[in-house]
């Protein structure tokens, strides 16, 4: 029998023996579909309501032969008419849409008749020509399955991702803690300089803190320049200024002077004390790199007695004696000032307008 497929329309040959009356599952081998499948009762056939009963020949009579004229007495009913020619029969042409060659249909069986055996024996009839219709070859067989087969299961690969980013997620959490409180808890410097904070965290430098006398006093880099000394070496001047806006007068203001890359992180970095009296370019020029080193040093010194009074100005200068290079390049780097250490003063010392 055929069986075609509802989703792809593909044809499929199937023995009739695998197929019963009762539904069953089956499973397209192209598409991949599972349909149940219930043969119709004119695939099956009628089912007869009573047994058939055998059917009697009597013996000497042909099969496919007319039946014997039956004699009448010549007084009672006057003699038939002569028959007719009888026309050659057709040959019957009956049409499978099968995929296999079937037996023509028997011809039809005469019922016995109580009349004498004919005289003559007629000529039997033209067996009947059989033509089959021709079909493409069936793709693909049809696998046919009484249970369906259990269901696969789903790939882990997905879920073993979904694990795999939750524990790195949860694993950069807690790094993250970590680094706050090793900073102690300083979530803005962390996050403007998370390098220093990451190494503060390690133990792989000193971790800063500010205390509260160093808040609202704000620092600001109002001159940088290259200057080459009379020994010929080239030393980098980082100068600027702090305001103090509290109304407590401050002591030791210590300016932390930083060197950071386009990324923000800090390449380099050096402490200065304000209240210092500025070098000027010109005086640097003349004096040699070992000489310069020794009047700032002198000069921040005396600016450890300094007292910065409420709504004051205090000067800071800074000397590098290494450098990046390209650091006069504001695309590739900027100069930070931060203070990281001040006290509240008592004494009146004179401050700098």
């Amino acid at each position: 029998m055929v069986i075609r497929c509802p989703e792809c329309a593909t044809r499929f040959r199937v023995a009739d023996h695998l197929v019963g009356d009762k539904p069953v599952k089956l499973k397209c081998s192209k598409c991949q579909h599972v349909f149940t499948y219930t043969r119709t009762e004119e695939e099956t056939g009628p089912k007869p309501s009573h047994p058939r009963m055998p059917v009697v020949r009597p013996a000497g009579v042909q099969i496919g032969a007319p039946a014997p004229a039956v004699k009448t007495p010549p007084a009672a009913v006057p003699p038939p008419p002569p028959p007719a020619p009888e026309e050659p029969a057709e040959p019957r042409v009956s049409t499978f849409e099968s995929f296999e060659s079937e037996e023509p249909a028997p011809p039809p069986v005469a019922e016995p008749a109580a009349a004498e055996p004919a005289a003559a024996e007629p000529e039997p009839a033209p067996q009947a020509e059989v033509s089959y219709k021709s079909y493409t070859p069936l793709s693909a067989p049809l696998t046919l399955e009484d249970v369906l087969p259990e269901i696969e299961q789903s790939s882990r690969a997905p879920k073993i991702v979904v694990i795999v980013i939750g524990c790195v997620l949860g694993l950069l959490a807690l790094m993250v803690l970590f680094v706050l409180w090793r900073n102690a808890w300083d979530a803005g410097g962390a996050a403007s300089d998370p390098f220093k904070a990451f190494r503060v965290a390690f133990g792989f430098a000193e971790r800063r803190i500010v205390p509260e006398a160093a808040d609202g006093i704000e620092p600001a880099v109002t001159d940088s320049f290259i200057v080459k000394t009379a020994d010929g070496r080239d030393v980098l001047i980082v100068s600027g200024e702090v305001l103090n806006t509290t109304v407590f007068p401050k002591g030791e203001v210590t300016v932390a002077i930083s060197i950071r890359d386009s990324e923000g992180s800090v390449v380099m970095e050096h402490e200065t004390i304000a209240g210092v009296t500025l070098i000027t370019r010109e005086r640097m020029e003349q004096m040699t790199g070992f000489e310069i080193l020794n009047a700032v040093e002198e000069e921040k010194d005396m600016a450890l007695g300094w007292i910065v009074r409420s709504n004051r100005r205090a000067s800071f200068q800074a000397i590098f004696s290494t450098f990046p290079a390209g650091v006069e390049d504001e695309d590739l780097f900027s100069i930070t000032s931060t203070v990281i250490y001040a006290t509240n003063a008592e004494s009146e010392e004179p401050a700098e307008e």
